[in-house]
């Protein structure tokens, strides 16, 4: 054999035993650069041998320049702490710090990184190449979008929240692109991934196809960590925290983000979603209380007999329904509402009180005020908030709780007295879901039962949150004041757009609202009216927020940052409109036979935590003081009542109910009358912590505190029972959504 041969062959077989445990089989165009280098050509011609090396030696030599465990190291490297880099930049611009918790979220990102390693190991040189770009940049894209969409609405975007008419980024375009312009340093660094990646390329690293038995450990290893990871959070202590509880039942998305981190997060909502893994509930696990006492509904008179005579009595009969759940479930073949009617039977009824009836026959204006917070009320600058807050009934434990449905959510729950559904289907907020429910209980629906013609206002668009279709469900005739995504003509010919002469500032005036709109009802003889405003919306800047920038004079001496001044700005607006309306109601003679009530929607969370902590003069507490606010239940004829109970958005439709002599049965509404003698309880719908008359309970971190916020010691008893008693009642309240159970046991409700 000649010496040529001989190397020839010595050469080509040193190549393959090098590669043989790298490199599965390569591409067409690696092989033809080995060729060339090897032989001069891949006919061997002797001629074109050196001019083979001469042309092709740089290329061949950047094929191997790291050499292959060199270049297997560093594609494994790379890969591993660029997704390990990802979630501590994401954790260290949301939420300040990389957590107590963090160690989870770098365990569940090396199963995502090893199948990023599978995938660009088993394709060609090239394919390996671009298929490494693209997850780089949709990685990228994917946290950007989360850090945008948790900047804004402080909760993370899932793919619950994809669907048509519920994710309208179009609304938000303004927001949307202030935040990216805050943002740009954490996009250059989000960036730096893709700038080291084409760094190693051109050090001559190289994506080429790596062996089955080298792809199959990737996986050994991708699975491994995720067996660990799901390991490690079973076995967390879970008297200590809700890692292991939200894993399982993803309440809380907020905390679900910071402890699992994205791509977790966005895997088990897809797995509820679009896995058949959601959160229906088994009626069969469900544990039933046995039946409550059978009350009689008889008037009953709760006075000592130690008075003069002179005074009243009082009524203290249960606020229910002659309905016997008992019978109904005895003689129901449906699991679920044979479940429901067991739940029912087994709840106490509240009383009837010395309120009950204090405003029948009265008028009620009842608004949503949108990103209300008490950080509004100023005795100088808004004035009309300031007697409302400060009169009638005064509630000093009033919370919002955070819904993750944004203004729908809170505004379903001032609405319905419902709570939000955890299991609502993708796309679809829980108000839209109850579209075709029979909803008795309503206050539109109530007022129509008595020969009232209620009427809603949204001085934004007819369509948004698709109130045109929720609200009159709801018993209301809806206009607003432009048609949204609904034809002009079509609008107006049924009548559904009001007059307001800037329509298309952003956002709207609610003084122009209520100038315009008030004498459309104010002269009837009984009337109900409900708003929705928009002048308190985010962003709180005075570029680019029409209200801040109108009322931008009577703030500018606050000793706030710019923000919290244009917050205050936008709520002026708001304060104008209430003084007009109750100019009009003075006017028309019906001030005093007209009650007001007000609920935000949610705390204004367009404004940073650091910002409200301002209005504070302490950092705000976030799991419970974020979240309390005022509840106006206002009538100017009344003397000042202060209510201490803890008490939340679903406990106003009860409390009105009562108040207005309605018949309603208050065990088929998971809120309370907050006048009645029953005990208070607030749940926190983000992550299922709670508060009772006696202490608060903090599902993040399982810490009891007293109403102060000292540390306390509650016996765990207690704790798992009021746990037990609020996670039934969240599962039930889905299953009278999902079921339209109202409609269900119709034809037994019985009203006056």
């Amino acid at each position: 054999m000649s010496k040529d041969r001989f190397s020839r062959l010595n050469i080509e077989g040193n190549s393959r035993r090098i590669n043989a445990g790298f490199t599965f089989q390569s591409s067409k165009e690696d092989r033809l650069i080995k060729d060339e280098y090897v032989y001069g050509s891949r006919r061997g011609s002797r001629a074109k041998k050196g001019a083979g090396k001469k042309l092709n030696k740089g290329r061949y030599e950047d094929l191997e320049s790291f050499g292959p465990i060199g270049n297997c190291v560093a594609h494994v490297l790379f890969t591993v702490l660029t997704f390990i880099y990802f979630e501590f930049l994401f954790h260290m611009f949301i939420f300040k710090t990389v957590g107590e918790f963090i160690g989870y979220p770098i365990l569940f990102a090396l199963p995502v990184a090893f199948v990023v390693l599978i995938l660009t190991s088993v394709f060609g040189r090239l394919a390996n190449k671009v298929i490494m770009w693209v997850i780089l940049g949709i990685a990228e894209l994917v946290y950007l979008a989360e850090i945008i969409f948790m900047y804004i609405f402080k909760v993370p975007l899932l793919f619950t929240d994809m669907g048509a008419g519920n994710l309208q980024v179009v609304v938000y375009w303004k927001e949307i692109f202030i935040t990216i312009g805050k943002c740009i340093p954490i996009i250059i660094m989000f960036a730096m991934p893709l700038v080291i990646y084409g760094i190693l390329l051109k050090l001559g690293m190289v994506m080429s196809r790596k062996s089955v038995m080298l792809s199959f450990s990737y996986g050994v290893f991708g699975l491994m960590f995720a067996v660990i990871s799901v390991l490690a959070i079973n076995m967390s202590d879970k008297e200590a925290n809700n890692i292991y509880d939200n894993y399982h039942d993803m309440y809380d998305t907020a905390s679900a983000v910071e402890n699992y981190g994205v791509f977790t997060t966005l895997r088990l909502n897809a797995a509820k979603i679009f896995g058949g893994d959601s959160n229906e509930i088994d009626v069969d696990d469900l544990v039933i209380g046995t039946p409550a006492p059978i009350m009689t509904m008889a008037p009953q008179d709760n006075t000592d007999g130690e008075g003069d005579g002179d005074e009243p009595t009082v009524d203290t009969s249960p606020n229910m329904m002659d309905i016997d759940f008992v019978k109904l479930a005895e003689n129901e073949d449906d699991k679920t509402i044979k479940k429901l009617n067991q739940y029912f039977a087994s709840l106490m009824p509240t009383r009837k009180n010395e309120y009950t009836g204090m405003f029948e026959g009265y008028n009620l204006i009842y608004l949503t005020g949108e990103a209300f917070s008490p950080y509004a009320v100023d005795k100088e600058l808004t004035p009309t908030l300031y007697k409302l807050t400060h009169g009638g009934f005064i509630f000093n434990n009033y919370y919002v709780p955070h819904t993750g449905e944004s203004t729908c959510g809170g505004e379903f729950m001032n609405c319905s007295g419902l709570l939000t559904n955890p299991n609502r289907p993708r796309g679809v907020y829980t108000f839209y879901q109850i579209k075709e429910n029979y909803m008795p209980f309503s206050m539109g629906n109530q007022f129509k039962r008595i020969g009232v013609n209620p009427i809603a206002y949204h001085n934004n668009s007819l369509s948004y949150y698709d109130r045109y279709i929720t609200l009159p469900n709801l018993g209301y005739k809806f206009k607003a004041a432009n048609a949204g995504s609904i034809k002009d003509s079509v609008a107006e010919e049924q009548g559904l757009l009001f007059h307001m002469d800037h329509p298309g500032q952003w956002p709207q005036s609610d003084l122009e609202m209520m100038t315009y709109t008030g004498g459309e009802y104010i002269s009837q003889n009984q009337f109900h009216a409900y708003y929705m405003t928009i002048s308190g919306h985010m962003l709180y800047t005075f570029s680019g927020n029409s209200m801040a920038n109108k009322n931008k004079d009577l703030v500018k001496d606050l000793p706030y940052s710019e923000n919290c001044k244009a917050y205050i700005a936008c709520n002026i607006e708001l304060d104008r409109a209430l003084e007009e309306l109750m100019r009009q109601l003075e006017e028309k003679g019906v001030l005093d036979k007209t009650v007001i009530c007000l609920s935000s929607d949610h705390y204004p969370y367009g404004l940073t935590n650091e910002e409200i902590s301002e209005f504070l003069g302490h950092d705000v507490e976030e799991n419970f003081e974020l979240y309390r606010n005022n509840l106006i239940l206002y009538n100017s004829a009344m003397e000042p009542v202060t209510i201490d109970k803890p008490c939340s958005s679903i406990d106003i439709i009860p409390t009105l109910s009562n108040l207005f002599g309605f018949t309603y049965d208050s065990r088929l509404l998971p809120g309370k009358d907050i006048l009645s003698d029953s005990e208070g309880l607030v749940i926190m719908m983000n992550n299922r912590s709670f508060i009772t008359d006696e202490f608060m309970y903090n599902a993040s971190n399982k810490k009891v505190t007293d109403l102060d916020g000292n540390e306390i010691d509650v016996s765990s008893d207690k704790i798992k029972e009021i746990k037990d008693s609020v996670n039934l009642k969240i599962a039930m309240n889905q299953l009278l959504i999902e079921n339209d159970y109202y409609n269900e046991i119709k034809e037994h409700l019985k009203f006056d």
